[in-house]
């Protein structure tokens, strides 16, 4: 329903059309070489990710969830199938959001402290012992799709989704994500996964993961 406005004393019914907006990335499009390329991030960015979004805000009219505030709210709708098409471009739109939000030029990169370094250590022994774990899924899984340090039941897991999906268990904090799809690397490091997934270790924003582990905890 839409709503009523008085102008001028005569009633107008006003609808209401939420936009999905692409948030404007935290740095520059060269702000992550040597290791992501301006190159990459303005077709991975500009191209791919901003594509996710139009695409949800074409599907989104005349429906019930044109008024949806927020991709979480509308991921989160009971009414949306996962197999829908817009639940899967909203996904995606989620995805790549949470990935770019996740990452900081070279200089800006702090190593994990307090807390979720001692998380870190408590549930993979060391934070090398957790770089090698996640990097292996991350070089192993199958196709297309993301990797992920969530917080599960009070502890921190690897976990892997293929194609459009996210962890959803109510029970699971999304903290980091890598995208592992061939649009994230094949222009700075052709059919080579593995030297992405090494090189993305040096741009990764720890300071949003601890605020995002923070948050979970709070």
């Amino acid at each position: 329903m839409g709503t009523v406005l008085m102008i001028s004393g005569k009633y107008h019914k006003l609808e209401i059309n939420m936009t999905f907006e692409l948030p404007k990335l935290p740095y520059s499009h060269d702000g992550l070489a040597p290791y992501i390329s301006s190159q990459t991030v303005r077709h991975h960015y500009g191209t791919h990710t901003k594509k996710y979004y139009d695409t949800v805000n074409d599907l989104v009219v005349g429906t019930i969830y044109k008024k949806e505030k927020t991709l979480d709210d509308l991921l989160t709708s009971t009414s949306l199938s996962i197999d829908s098409k817009l639940y899967k471009q909203a996904c995606q739109s989620w995805n790549h959001t949470f990935f770019w939000e996740g990452l900081c030029p070279e200089n800006d990169f702090t190593p994990p402290t307090d807390d979720l370094e001692k998380a870190i250590d408590n549930s993979f022994d060391s934070f090398e012992t957790f770089k090698q774990e996640f990097s292996k899924v991350a070089n192993e899984l199958f196709g297309s799709g993301w990797v992920w340090l969530v917080l599960h039941n009070g502890k921190l897991e690897i976990a892997s989704t293929y194609n459009h999906s996210r962890p959803n268990s109510k029970d699971t904090t999304p903290l980091l994500c890598l995208d592992v799809w061939e649009h994230a690397y094949y222009l700075d490091y052709p059919a080579d996964r593995k030297e992405f997934v090494k090189q993305w270790w040096n741009i990764v924003d720890w300071t949003i993961v601890q605020s995002r582990f923070s948050k979970a905890n709070a």
